[in-house]
């Protein structure tokens, strides 16, 4: 429970710097470089942020060389996801995720948004169709913001219960130039189980996001699972549209 301690005083302390971005309305137009708009903001490594895609945006994503998805903002409140891991057809294990994404601006530096993703797998488990309804709340501008969700499970009939129904992500990102952003996310899973690390199962990771322009960019990151004496690498191209 230390480690997890650790982490969120952690990121409330680096509240202090996004709290004076917001205040001090820096952080938009650095003078001399192209500060274009990063469409990736919605979302870190992979959990979502409570900012949204704009009506008519959209983009492309490969994650993991194996994960396809895409998402489309239908307008500047609502976005939709879809995506499967596509050589798993050609092996005779369809699978398909996709999801919805409800977001408003509350106010210049909160984002709120709300979230449900469901995703199918022909395995034993989880097996069938499961979900996730997640609740998202942002704190700062889309160059240096902070990020706390929280999630539960939900299962549908034929599918096994999940040993793990909640979790809480933090997360945060931080665009030190108009090409890179510093990115770490965090999920916490409350509940004891065979990966407990002193009595809260823990994922963590740190990246960055390359953007090559306002269409192509790369996350590079590495990711901290328990139980395993070293880190998973994290690859993820994205092309984005209608910025």
């Amino acid at each position: 429970m230390l480690r997890s301690l650790c982490l969120l005083a952690a990121l409330a302390a680096a509240a202090a710097p996004v709290r004076a971005l917001a205040q001090s309305g820096s952080g938009e137009l650095p003078a001399g470089q192209a500060w274009f708009r990063d469409t990736n903001v919605t979302r870190h490594l992979y959990s979502p942020t409570g900012f949204m895609l704009r009506q008519g945006e959209g983009y492309l994503s490969q994650k993991e060389v194996l994960l396809t998805s895409f998402g489309y903002g239908v307008t500047d409140n609502v976005s939709v996801m879809v995506g499967s891991v596509v050589p798993g057809w050609f092996l005779g294990a369809g699978n398909l995720f996709g999801g919805v994404k409800l977001g408003v601006e509350a106010a210049d530096v909160l984002h709120l948004a709300v979230g449900f993703q469901a995703l199918y797998l022909p395995v034993p488990f989880p097996g069938g169709t499961v979900g996730a309804l997640h609740a998202t709340a942002t704190y700062g501008t889309r160059d240096l913001n902070l990020t706390l969700s929280a999630a539960t499970l939900v299962t549908f009939p034929g599918a096994a219960p999940s040993p793990y129904p909640a979790l809480v992500i933090a997360g945060g990102m931080w665009r030190v130039s108009s090409t890179l952003v510093l990115q770490t996310e965090h999920w916490f899973i409350p509940q004891l189980g065979a990966y407990q690390v002193d009595g809260v199962i823990m994922f963590n990771s740190v990246g960055v996001r390359v953007m090559v322009d306002r269409n192509l960019s790369m996350d590079l990151g590495i990711a901290r699972v328990p139980k395993l004496d070293f880190p998973l690498p994290w690859l993820d191209v994205t092309w984005a549209f209608g910025a």
